[in-house]
Order: C-alpha cells, then sequence, then structure tokens
C-alpha cells in the first residue's frame, strides 16, 4: 500500500459571531445586549477551544484522482463574541481517521444563556486509493464511511461506425460517436475516450466495454458511446480509430480559407434506443455537397449560424486549399456535424434550401 499523505483544506468553514451574550447573566431582567465595542479600552480574549460534532457526512471520491471529503456541522458550544471554526483531522493506527472540532474563540461567557449556531465545515482527505476498501471516519460521537469502489474491468471494443466531422473550425469543440452493431459480451457498459494530441498531430479515438457479465447467459444487440473534448488548434491531424484512420483538418474561419457553398442534402442521425449506450446521446446532421476539384479530395465544414425558436441553420464551407493545375469535375461528398445533446421534443434543422424535421424522445 503507498504511504498515506494528509491534506487538510478547509473549503467553507464559517466565521460566526454571536451577540446578545454580554449582559446575559443569569438575574439580568434585559434579555442580553450586544457585546462591548472593540475600541481599544476593553482587551479582547481569545483562546483555541473544542467544539462540538453535531453531525458528519462522508462523501466518497467519483473520479480517479479525486479527493475523498468530510462535512462536519459543529459549534463552540457556549456564547461568545465571535469564533472561527479550526477543525483538525488525522488518521489512527487502525487506518480509521479521526475528525477533532476546535474553534478560535473570543470573548466567551461561561455563564451566559445564549448558544453558538452550528457552523458547516469541509475537509479533504488523501486516502490511499485501493479499490474496494472502506474507510471509517470518527467525530465526536459520530461517524460515516468513505467507499472506494471496485476498479471496473474493461476490454478494449470494436466499432464499426465512428461519427467524425472532416472539418472543424477553432471555436468548435470536438465530438464523435462510436458504433458497434454486435455484442461483445452480457451487460457490458460501453465507454468512448479521445487521447492526444500531446503537442503532436496524432489521436485516438477509442472504445471499452466494462463490468461484463462473465456468468451471464446472454449478448448485448450492441453498443454507442459518444465523447465530446474541448476544441483543437488549426492544424490537420491524423484521427486513429476502431474503423481505421480518419483526417481531421481544424480552420480557423479568420484565415479566410473557408468558404461557404451551396449544400445539395441533409439527413439526420440521432441516437439509436436498441443498444447499450454511454456518453452524450449526441444528434448528427450529415450535410451533403459538390465541390470542383481536379486532384484534390474535397475538404468542407459546417457552421451553425443559428439556434432558436425557427430552429437550427447551418452554414456549409469548403476548405480545398490546394489543388492541381487542371480542369477540375464535381465531386459529391458528405460530412458530419454534432447537433450536440437535444432534448426531448420537435427539432428542425436548415441547410440552404434543405430541412429536416425530427422527434428526439
Amino acid at each position: 500500500m503507498t504511504s498515506t499523505r494528509l491534506s487538510l483544506a478547509l473549503l467553507g468553514a464559517l466565521s460566526l459571531t454571536i451577540t446578545g451574550c454580554f449582559g446575559s447573566h443569569g438575574g439580568d431582567e434585559d434579555g442580553g445586549g450586544p457585546p462591548p465595542e472593540e475600541d481599544g479600552g476593553t482587551p479582547i480574549m481569545c483562546e483555541l477551544r473544542p467544539g462540538f460534532v453535531d453531525s458528519i457526512e462522508c462523501i466518497s471520491p467519483s473520479l480517479p484522482g479525486e479527493l475523498a471529503r468530510v462535512r462536519i456541522s459543529h459549534s463552540v458550544g457556549i456564547c461568545c463574541g465571535s469564533s472561527t471554526p479550526r477543525p483538525t483531522v488525522r488518521r489512527e493506527p487502525d487506518g480509521s481517521w479521526v475528525v477533532e472540532s476546535a474553534f478560535d474563540a473570543c470573548d466567551c461567557c461561561e455563564g451566559c444563556r445564549c448558544a453558538a449556531l452550528p457552523v458547516t465545515s469541509e475537509l479533504e482527505l488523501d486516502i490511499p486509493i485501493v479499490p474496494g476498501t472502506v474507510h471509517t471516519v470518527r467525530a465526536g460521537s459520530a461517524s460515516c464511511e468513505i467507499v472506494i469502489p471496485e476498479a471496473p474491468v474493461c476490454y478494449p471494443g470494436s466499432a464499426d461506425e465512428v461519427y467524425l466531422p472532416r472539418v472543424l473550425f477553432t471555436n468548435q469543440r470536438v465530438s464523435t460517436t462510436l458504433t458497434a452493431s454486435s455484442g461483445g459480451g452480457c451487460g457490458c457498459e460501453p465507454s468512448a475516450s479521445f487521447a492526444g494530441p500531446d503537442g503532436g498531430e496524432a489521436l485516438s479515438i477509442g472504445m471499452e466495454l466494462c463490468n461484463c457479465c462473465e456468468a451471464c447467459d446472454c449478448i448485448d444487440a450492441g453498443y454507442q458511446a459518444s465523447t465530446v473534448r474541448d476544441a483543437l488548434p488549426a492544424g490537420h491531424y491524423t484521427v486513429d480509430t476502431p474503423a481505421g484512420a480518419r483526417q481531421l483538418s481544424v480552420f480557423d474561419l479568420s484565415s479566410g480559407e473557408c468558404n461557404p457553398i451551396e449544400p445539395t442534402g441533409l439527413r439526420i442521425v440521432t441516437p439509436r434506443d436498441d443498444l447499450s449506450t454511454s456518453g452524450p446521446r449526441l444528434t448528427w446532421a450529415v450535410v451533403s455537397g459538390s465541390i470542383d476539384v481536379c486532384c484534390a479530395e474535397p475538404v468542407a465544414g459546417v457552421r451553425e449560424l443559428a439556434v432558436g425558436a425557427v430552429g437550427t441553420h447551418l452554414e456549409l464551407r469548403s476548405c480545398v486549399t490546394y489543388d492541381c493545375a487542371c480542369v477540375g469535375t464535381p465531386h459529391p461528398f458528405e460530412t458530419w456535424h454534432s447537433l450536440g445533446e437535444l432534448g426531448s421534443g420537435t427539432h428542425m434543422v436548415f441547410a440552404g434550401e434543405h430541412s429536416a424535421t425530427f422527434e428526439i424522445p
């Protein structure tokens, strides 16, 4: 087991000022008044006092690298002019954790009738990530447990379809959907991953199948998984996918390299409901066009002009930057554009003179 390093971060400590305790001794009839002014005439007496824990809540990590957290509700227990929470945490020899409540308390009154209100403090615990372990955290008489889940068992998955734009612009995020039309196990959970470019021009897209039921007697119908990553800088990238290598070009619209052309068709591809799915449920617009080229391939991208009550309007742009010095001929093509994860209802998409209306359940 790796060594334990304790990281304490007081994320939400609240400073509490209580009034009404000075002049609130047993026989006073005034019901209590405010504490004296800090005018330099009366010394402010402060000390670190133990607190009292009302409740404790454990928050287990849900992502790799995430720290476990503990949230306590506690109070200084007596009437003070002001109090600032200073909880601490330590690990015991048996592996459990202990949170101790404490307050920087000033001008406290032992015999006053008022009581301090509880505040909430949150601490982080740097717990060794050992899958399947349980860690007990105690604070006073209260306790809770932090559970480190079992590590998933995953296998590389295949995909016979990969939805990926041929061209993106520098203000567009990179979306992809991978589809396997047949299953590779029973009860598998698919997930899509996007790696790179790590300073280069190589990207990779993959699918994993996790937590399959080895003892179950069934075969999944298939899988569909999507993922979205941040936009890429302008450049030309090679993308390794389960269905083969793809080319992805990213252009800056301000460069003037991409010019509007008229679409020749439009179709919509919605998420599959008959497959096991994961990630955002992306809807794709497939826009057709034609470019006169000689030896170059058609290179085109789609951008959204407007999204509103009348639907989503798409613009098709040709980004062919070089061609041979010969007479070009029409080359038809299709290019994919992610419309994102759409809400339930009726949607309309327009691309030039073409339109499509479809339903999302």
